[in-house]
This record gives C-alpha cells, structure tokens and sequence, in this order.
C-alpha cells in the first residue's frame, strides 16, 4: 500500500485584533483526510465578513509558497496566518510556523519513516535484528577441509544464527551520521562436519573420528552447535539522502560473548543422536565486526580472536561467521 501523504493547511483569517475573552465562531472544512480549512472569527460581525474573501485564492497563495518535491515528503504539521487590513479589507499571509515536535498522527508503514523520526527527534532508537549466514573456522590462517584435516566442515550447511536487541544512539548531535550501537544478543554456530567424521570427548581432550570405521555405518549428518549470549559494540557510519532516507551503512567494532552450552548430533538413517557436554569448547569468546550495505540490506562479518577450543585440549581454531542482517 502506498503511503499517503497528508498535508494539513490550517488558515486563521484574522479580522481585527483577537479578545480571547470573548467568545469565538468557528468554521471547520474538512476536505477528506488530505486537508482541513479552519475559519476563526472574533464575533459574528467578523463572520458575516468572510462571505467578503476568496478562498480559492488563499489556498493557491498558500501553495505557491512550497516546492512541489518538499510538499511529497512533508509529514509536521504547518500553519499559514493571514491577517486582515480593517481597512481596505486585504490579507497578508503571515510567517509560516512549522509546530516544533509535531509528527503525523498517521502510522507510518515504512520503517524509513519511524527510524527517521525516532533517530532525529529522539537521538537514538532500539531495535530487534536477524542475523543468519554461514560460518566456518580457520587453524592458522587456513580451512582445515584444505589441509586434510578431520574436523574440517561442510560449507554451505554450516549456518549461523543471531538475533538480538539493540540500541543506537547518534554522537555529536542528531544531524551526524555517526553512532554507537551496542545490545544483547544471541547467537548460534553450527559446525557441519564432512563425510562420516564425528566429535567425542576424552578424558583429557576432544577427537575427530571416522563413524564407518568405529561402528561400520555411515553418518547422514554430524554436527557440532555452540549457543553464545553476546554484547556487541560498534560505531556506524550511516548516510542519508535530501529526503532523509538511509542510503549507505558503515560499521566496525567488536564483541564479548558467554558459552551457554553445547551439544553434537549424529543422524543415522532412521535415528539420531545428541550428545550435550563442554566438549572443551572455551566458556568464553571475543572477536572483530564489520557491517557494510544499503539501506535495509546489510552484510555482516565476524571473527574471533581466541580459540574455539581451550589450549591443548583441542585443535587451534578460530570460528568466523558472514552473512546478512535485517
């Protein structure tokens, strides 16, 4: 559905000087939901005169004074006063006087045009996201799969999962692009690993086996899923258009997350297996962000710094995750 746009014109016709401590007569055109012509007289002395005026030729001196392009975009409130000469009868349209804080009583359907509302009147703005993609992991600056190692993943099924609330709040003032965004979120990593490899836990650390070789069966799927609870931090460029729609979004920063547990899943035809336990996974996980995109769309990158695995209980591998946010 198309936004429609309303555009209020509220005309005083002034006649003479106001006593507010008399009473008023009021006459109120509404003309459907685009505009309202609103006539206030002092006394009906001052109403009789209106019958003097041609409306038609207020409304085309109001419009003349906006540009076409501006009046599409308009959402406050305006008022345009005119004021009578006693004398020779003629109006004056008056200084226009946009209603400060005023916003449309009109919900919006656009998210364009609540964040523009909420980020430049109120200075900042929480928000709930999604994030999903992929994610893998790299041991010395290399994906094990390359090197023939065990415990390397498949690459398409190894999604990533994050959803989380967020606020941002504008620096130096509400016309900068610049802002802080931090919030809490959830995430998930989900490790699928090739061909009939699985993970068990030793006493001592964890190992990287062949199911075939161990049971004689092939595996349909192996995995290894670790949930995290995160506080991400980053600044953000964002950009918008004359019109104040959001056009390109920058960001970089990073995060600080919780192992909330773990478990793997072995799924046999016709049966399945999970296992929870730590699996030596590190308790806890730290790393780098990037955002980049336009408008709605934007892509996301993180990396993380220390190592899936606690030293030496495990292979030194440090997980990473892509994909996009909306």
């Amino acid at each position: 559905m198309e936004n429609q746009k309303i555009f209020t014109v509220l005309v005083f016709l002034l006649l003479g000087m106001l006593n507010l401590g008399r009473a008023q007569d009021t006459i109120s055109v509404e003309l459907g939901d685009k505009a309202i012509v609103l006539i206030v007289t002092k006394d009906h002395e001052g109403l009789k005169r209106v019958r003097e005026l041609d409306l038609n030729q207020i409304i085309r001196d109001v419009t003349t004074q906006l540009d076409t392009a501006a009046l599409a975009q308009q959402k406050e409130v305006k008022t345009y006063e005119y004021q009578m000469d006693p004398t020779s009868h003629r109006l004056t349209l008056m200084e226009v006087k946009p209603e400060e804080n005023t916003y449309s009583s009109k919900p919006s359907t656009t998210e364009d045009s609540f964040e523009k509302y909420t980020e430049i009147h109120l200075g900042s703005r929480i928000f709930w996201a999604v994030e999903f993609g992929l994610n893998n992991y790299l041991e010395n600056g290399q994906f094990p799969d390359t090197q023939g190692k065990s415990y390397g993943v498949e690459t398409i099924q190894s999604r990533f999962f994050a959803t989380g609330l967020y606020q941002r709040t504008n620096l130096g003032g509400t016309k900068t692009p610049l802002s802080l965004q931090f919030g809490l979120e959830l995430s998930w990593f989900n490790f699928m690993f090739q061909e009939d490899n699985y993970l068990v836990e030793n006493e001592n650390s964890v190992e990287f086996r062949d199911y075939v070789t161990d049971f004689g069966n092939k595996l349909q799927k192996s995995k290894l899923t670790v949930p995290y609870l995160n506080l991400p931090l980053t600044l953000n460029l964002r950009f918008r258009n004359r019109q104040g729609r959001r056009t390109f979004n920058l960001g970089a920063g990073g995060y600080i997350g919780y192992r909330l547990g773990g478990h793997t899943k072995l799924k046999l035809e016709g049966d399945s297996i999970k296992e929870r336990n730590n699996f030596f996974l590190n308790n806890w996980r730290y790393g780098l962000e990037a955002q980049a995109g336009y408008r709605h769309f934007l892509l996301f990158f993180k990396y993380d710094l220390n190592d899936l695995f606690v030293q030496n209980k495990g292979p030194k591998l440090n997980a990473f995750a892509f994909g996009i946010r909306i």
